[in-house]
């Protein structure tokens, strides 16, 4: 069964990702491409997995950190949701990124 996200504007989705641990200041350019690639958008889980582990590779040097710790975080900030945080680190191993 297909689930879908409805992200808010930009303003909330960089709110949250400001509560990822560490200074925000540092990853605030990778914050604001974050925010605008999903404003007020509505995705599949699925999707938005694949579409983040796309854009954190693009930007790994924004990221700081390895992505495989950096991806479940980044997207337990934006949905609040475990399962689709593991599901996501499990497909960026599984695609040969650890």
């Amino acid at each position: 069964m297909l689930s879908y996200i409805a992200f808010p504007p930009k303003g909330a989705i960089l709110s949250r990702l400001r509560t990822i641990d560490g200074d925000p200041k540092r990853r605030e350019r990778l914050y604001d491409l974050i925010a605008q690639t999903l404003d007020s958008r509505t995705l599949d889980s699925a999707a938005f997995s694949f579409l983040l582990i796309e854009l954190l590779h693009r930007h790994e040097e924004l990221v700081e950190e390895e992505l495989a710790t950096f991806l479940p975080k980044c997207i337990l900030a934006l949905t609040r949701d475990q399962e689709l945080s593991r599901a996501a680190r499990a497909a960026f191993v599984e695609l040969g990124n650890d």
